[in-house]
């Protein structure tokens, strides 16, 4: 079970593609005469205890890999062994076959030969005879001489082993899926509670390393969430839609209360900027502190850092975005301060004494509109990059770019 230990190893947080099995119709009296094969021989679990001596024997190469793996060792129950496995014999075997299989290695004195088999195997050791009786090795030799059954599975072993082996790792892969998918749904519910159900998360959490990421995932959405918060509240008490309205600009209060409300926009939008640098920061550190083998350290991390810059391109434009209308703003309240008494509300309207006070306003009317325009694409990319990564997360399937 050594290689099926290493296949485990290499499987963990892993995103492998999918094993394709090709499935074979098998009549249902001869799985269920498998089934009873490998349930009175234990053959399930056999192969349980020999995921486990390979897995402990993979601990003492590498420790570090293997500990981060372990949790996949409660996931090979001896049930699932059994489900898996059976199939494989019927493939095989007739249900005559397995019943004559079962029949003799299951009463003495297959029995003690079994039994010598299975502990030789798990020991990877020759098999040791055991005491036998002259009638007892009689019948013993004549099985093997007579048995259609046994002749048939000896020659199928490699066959056998070899489909064993491709359902372990399809196993394999199948639980380190689902783990993954777990933890992704988890996420998603942390980012947008509103779209949680119970049906997405059914109460399961995920296990070994990826409950840790969760949960440091978890910890930054939360914190990230507080300060949005907040910098919403602030900068909805600031109300930025009166500022260039036609009674401020043609007010000095309006137009120096506008200035004091761009000031107080920049210190919060400031203040918002250092606390996600310091959040993406604290994030980038906790996930670098999970214990988990270089290797997959590399693998996951390569992923968040790939997608925590994209994000951190997008906040860079619109942090630039929010400074140059902040600036435009500026402009405009410099405008009217400057050509006060020559910039009249008329109707609620502005109306310009001069076509080239106009033009000015006009000119930084244009830009302003454009810079909105940036404004307006970055937060509909990000809202469908966010909506993008909530149905990956959840399982949901890509989605057009």
């Amino acid at each position: 079970m050594t290689r099926l230990a290493r296949m485990l190893l290499a499987l963990c947080l892993a995103l492998a593609a999918p094993i394709a099995l090709a499935e074979t119709v098998i009549d249902n009296a001869r799985l269920q005469a498998a089934r009873r094969f490998v349930v009175a021989l234990g053959i399930g679990e056999l192969f349980v205890d020999g995921v486990n001596l390979g897995f402990a024997n993979e601990v003492k190469k590498n420790p570090e890999r293997a500990n981060e793996t372990r949790w996949i060792l409660e996931k090979i129950t001896i049930v699932g062994a059994i489900e898996r496995l059976a199939p494989v014999y019927a493939e095989y075997l007739t249900a005559s076959q397995s019943d004559e299989l079962r029949n003799f290695y299951s009463a003495s004195p297959g029995r003690k030969i079994w039994q010598a088999l299975t502990t030789a195997a798990l020991a990877k050791q020759p098999p040791v005879a055991p005491a036998l009786s002259t009638e007892e090795t009689r019948q013993i030799m004549a099985f093997n001489a007579t048995s259609s059954a046994l002749r048939t599975l000896k020659q199928s072993q490699p066959a056998i082993d070899a489909k064993m082996e491709t359902i372990t790792k399809a196993w394999l892969q199948e639980i380190v899926q689902g783990n993954i998918g777990t933890a992704g749904r988890q996420i998603a519910d942390a980012l947008d509670p509103a779209g949680a159900s119970a049906a997405a998360t059914d109460g399961a959490a995920p296990a070994g390393p990826m409950a840790e990421f969760v949960s440091v995932m978890r910890t930054y959405n939360e914190r990230n969430q507080k300060s949005i918060t907040e910098f919403q509240g602030s900068i909805d008490a600031i109300d930025l839609s009166t500022v260039l309205r036609p009674a401020s600009l043609t007010s000095r209060q309006g137009i120096a209360e506008g200035h004091t409300k761009i000031d107080r926009y920049e210190l919060a939008f400031s203040r918002r900027w250092r606390e996600y640098n310091a959040n993406a920061d604290d994030l980038m550190l906790a996930l670098k502190k999970i214990p988990v083998s270089q290797a997959s350290r590399e693998n996951v991390m390569g992923g968040v850092e790939k997608g925590l810059t994209t994000v951190y391109e997008r906040a860079l434009r619109m942090q630039e975005n929010q400074r140059n209308l902040m600036a435009i703003f500026r402009e405009m309240l410099n405008l009217a301060d400057e050509k006060f008494a020559r910039i009249k509300m008329e109707e609620n309207r502005l109306v310009f004494d001069s076509s080239a006070d106009l033009q000015a306003y006009e000119t930084l009317r244009e830009r302003l509109k454009k810079e909105a325009a940036v404004e307006t694409k970055i937060s509909e990319e990000e809202q469908q990059a966010r909506e993008s990564s909530l149905r990956l997360l959840r399982g949901e399937g890509k989605t057009k770019p």
